[in-house]
């Protein structure tokens, strides 16, 4: 099994070093050390299990792995978390971009109209509904 982390620092294809999936390997917290290491230039898309998912929106592909992870327990989910809000202690908007109380704050907005499970089976129909909402509030 494969860290969640590990996996989207992978994914990432860069401009001038191109993508480092050797990554995909590591604990959590290496990759994320080592990808700052190798990474040259700008990301200019992600590449997971052979396709090519854009950078944009910048959140995009970083939610959809984690909802893509969570789905399997979705009826779990749905049944004993009762949350209004979710936030990450460890999110640094100064940092990064990604942050996993948005993501599972996605994932229970999609998953209370029953399009989680359609939204993990094609990225594009995740990112129109992403950026419909970041574009509207």
């Amino acid at each position: 099994m494969k860290s969640l982390e590990s996996v989207y620092q992978s994914s990432k294809v860069f401009e001038h070093s191109g993508q480092h999936e050797i990554l995909m390997d590591l604990d959590p917290f290496k990759a994320k050390k080592e990808i700052r290491r190798l990474g040259q230039g700008r990301i200019i898309c992600f590449r997971f299990l052979g396709q090519e998912f854009p950078t944009e929106p910048v959140n995009a592909f970083y939610d959809w792995l984690y909802i893509r992870a969570i789905v399997p327990h979705e009826k779990w989910i749905r049944a004993n978390l009762h949350f209004a809000a979710y936030s990450d202690i460890e999110f640094t908007p100064s940092k990064s971009v990604n942050c996993q109380g948005r993501a599972v704050a996605e994932f229970h907005a999609l998953s209370m109209r029953g399009k989680a499970a359609e939204c993990v089976h094609d990225f594009d129909v995740f990112r129109r509904l992403l950026m419909y909402a970041q574009r509207h509030g």
